[in-house]
C-alpha cells in the first residue's frame, strides 16, 4: 500500500522569487505566511505561475470568507462586510498567521501528495476494468510536454532525464496539468479550464499584494460569493464516464477545481508514470463566475470567453480587456471597487496568459504566451471612460497607418518585380515590423494617461502620441524604399484586370504619403 509522502502543506514545492533575485522552493504555509517577503511566483512556465497562484487564492477564500483577521468566526454577509475584510488585509501588509496556520493544519491530511485514500487531486486508484490512458513524466512536465510516440526536439532535458521528476516538481506540474491539461484521447472532455480562455491575473509589488490584487471579494452584483467547499474539503466524486457539471457560484469552488482524475504512480514497476480513465467531469459552460476570464460577445450579442489574442500584444486588445462602455473582466471590475481602498493615483499591471494547442484535436501544445498591460487604475472609473475611448481611437489608428505600411510593402515588392498574387506576406510583415516599432512606446504613453488629466493636457498626450506614431511610421517607409533597390526605383508595369498600372518605389512612397495624409485628416 502506498505510504503517506510529501505534504504539500509542510513541504517545499512553489518556487517563488526573493528580493535578491534567487529563486526558492517553498511549502504553501510558507508561501502565503510570508508572501509579504517574495516579490513573485517563479515556476517554470506562465501557466504554472498562474495555476499555483489560483490554488493558493482558493486557500484564502477557504480561510477569509469564512473567518476574519483574528480567526474569529465571520462569515461575509453584505458588500460592507467584504470590502472591510479586504482592506484590513491590505494594510495590515501581510497575512495574519493565526487563522492561515489553524486552516492549514487542520486541513493537512488532505494535502499529500502520495497517499493510500485521498492522494492531493488524485484518484486513489485506476480500477483494471477502467479505459485508461497512461503517459510517460515527460508527458506530465509541461516544460517538455513530450508524449510518448512524438519526442520533443531541443527540450530542456534528454535521455532518461526527461522522465525524472522529483516530488516539488511533480506537485507543481500535477496543478499546472489539471488546469491545462490537452485533449489527448479525451474527446468531448475537452481541455483544461484555463486552456479555454486568456487568463488575466493583477501583479503587485510582492506575492502578498499579487494574492491580494487577485482576491475577489463579491461577484458581478456586488454581494458575497456563497459559501461552498474547496475541492479537497469534499469527497471526490468520480466516474468512467464523461459528464458535465454546473459551473460553481463560488470563488474557492472555481479556484480549487479539477478535471483530471488520475494518479501519479512514482514507483510503477514498468517505470513512472502518471494514468487516468479517459473519462472525467468539465463544465458546460464558463459562466461570469469566472473573475480571471475576458469576454467579447459573437454575433448573436452572445457572451463567449476570449482564448486567444490571435498573436496581437496585449494592447492591441484594449477594447476587449478595458472595455469602453463596461468592464467585461470580472477581476477588472473589482479593481473599479477598489479604487476607494488603493486610491486613484495607483498603476496597475496585468498580466495575460494563454496557451495555444494544436488547431485539430487539441491533443498538444503548440505554444505558450504571455503579455503584459501598465496602466492607471483611474483609468478603469467612470471618470477615465472619457479616456479609454480616446484610447480604443488610437488604436484604431495605429491599425490604420500599419495597413498604409503593409500596402507601401506590398506595392514595393510588385515594384521591384515580384508576383503581385504573393504581396500578402511581405505586407504582413511590414505591418508586424510596424506593431513592433511602436510597441514599447505605446506602452510607455497608455501608462502615463491619467484620467484626472484636464482637457488640454489630455489633449497634449493625444498630439504627442500621434506625432511619434507618424515619425516612426515615417522612419520605416523610408528604409523600406532605400531598401528595395534599383529594381523597384526602375518600376514595373503590370495587368490589374483589364487596365495597365505601374509601379515604382517613388509611385509607392507617393501612395503611402497621400494615404498617411488622409488618416492624419481622419478621412478614413
Amino acid at each position: 500500500m502506498q505510504e503517506k509522502e510529501f505534504n504539500l502543506t509542510l513541504e517545499p514545492w512553489i518556487l517563488v522569487m526573493q528580493q535578491d533575485c534567487t529563486v526558492k522552493e517553498v511549502s504553501l504555509t510558507d508561501a502565503l505566511l510570508y508572501a509579504h517577503r517574495y516579490t513573485g511566483l517563479a515556476g517554470e512556465l506562465p501557466t504554472q505561475n498562474v495555476a499555483v497562484l489560483r490554488l493558493m487564492l482558493a486557500v484564502l477564500h477557504a480561510v477569509f470568507s469564512r473567518v476574519d483577521i483574528t480567526g474569529k468566526d465571520s462569515p461575509l454577509r453584505d458588500y460592507d462586510d467584504a470590502l472591510d475584510r479586504w482592506e484590513e488585509l491590505w494594510k495590515n501588509s501581510e497575512f495574519p498567521q493565526q487563522p492561515i496556520r489553524k486552516y492549514l493544519e487542520e486541513q493537512q491530511d488532505n494535502f499529500w501528495l502520495f497517499h493510500p485514500e485521498k492522494p492531493f487531486w488524485q484518484l486513489p486508484e485506476i480500477k483494471k476494468e477502467w479505459a485508461t490512458q497512461s503517459e510517460p513524466f515527460s508527458k506530465l512536465n509541461g516544460a517538455i510536454s513530450e508524449s510518448g510516440n512524438k519526442p520533443r526536439i531541443f527540450a530542456g532535458r534528454c535521455g532518461e532525464e526527461k522522465n525524472k521528476l522529483t516530488n516539488s516538481e511533480l506537485a507543481r506540474w500535477l496543478i499546472c496539468m489539471n488546469q491545462y491539461d490537452d485533449n489527448t484521447l479525451k474527446t468531448g472532455l475537452g481541455v483544461g479550464l484555463l486552456g479555454q480562455f486568456v487568463a488575466v491575473t493583477a501583479k503587485g509589488k510582492n506575492l502578498f499584494e499579487t494574492l491580494l490584487l487577485n482576491f475577489v471579494l463579491l461577484n458581478r452584483g456586488n454581494e458575497p460569493w456563497t459559501l461552498e467547499k474547496a475541492s479537497w474539503e469534499s469527497p471526490v466524486k468520480y466516474g468512467t464516464e464523461i459528464r458535465k457539471i454546473a459551473y460553481p457560484e463560488s470563488q474557492v469552488a472555481i479556484m480549487s477545481y479539477h478535471a483530471r482524475f488520475g494518479k501519479i504512480e512514482k514507483y510503477h514497476e514498468k517505470g513512472p508514470r502518471y494514468v487516468s480513465p479517459k473519462g472525467g467531469i468539465c463544465y458546460d459552460f464558463i459562466s461570469k463566475n469566472e473573475q480571471m476570464a475576458l469576454w467579447k460577445k459573437d454575433k448573436n450579442d452572445e457572451p463567449y470567453p476570449m482564448n486567444s489574442l490571435r498573436g496581437k500584444q496585449a494592447w492591441r486588445e484594449f477594447s476587449t480587456i478595458v472595455a469602453v462602455e463596461k468592464i467585461s473582466c470580472g477581476l477588472l471590475q473589482w479593481h473599479t471597487v477598489l479604487q476607494e481602498i488603493l486610491g486613484t493615483e495607483r498603476v496597475m499591471c496585468y498580466e495575460l496568459v494563454e496557451i495555444k494547442y494544436d488547431s485539430s484535436q487539441h491533443s498538444s501544445v503548440e505554444n505558450i504566451c504571455s503579455d503584459s498591460l501598465t496602466l492607471h487604475l483611474n483609468l478603469l472609473s467612470q471618470l477615465g471612460y472619457v479616456y479609454r475611448e480616446l484610447i480604443t481611437k488610437e488604436i484604431g489608428r495605429c491599425d490604420k497607418i500599419a495597413g498604409a505600411i503593409g500596402k507601401l510593402a506590398g506595392d514595393l515588392f510588385v515594384a521591384g518585380g515580384g508576383d503581385g498574387e504573393k504581396r500578402n506576406t511581405p505586407t504582413e510583415q511590414a505591418k508586424e515590423q510596424y506593431y513592433y516599432a511602436i510597441d514599447i512606446p505605446f506602452r510607455k504613453w497608455l501608462a502615463t494617461l491619467d484620467a484626472r488629466d484636464e482637457q488640454d493636457a489630455r489633449d497634449d498626450r493625444i498630439e504627442t502620441w500621434r506625432a511619434q506614431a507618424e515619425k516612426l511610421a515615417v522612419h520605416q517607409a523610408q528604409k523600406m524604399v532605400n531598401e528595395a533597390g534599383t529594381p523597384a526605383f526602375i518600376g514595373k508595369t503590370i495587368t490589374v484586370g483589364e487596365k495597365r498600372k505601374y509601379y515604382s518605389s517613388s509611385m509607392a512612397m507617393q501612395w503611402f504619403q497621400i494615404e498617411m495624409k488622409k488618416i492624419k485628416e481622419g478621412t478614413v
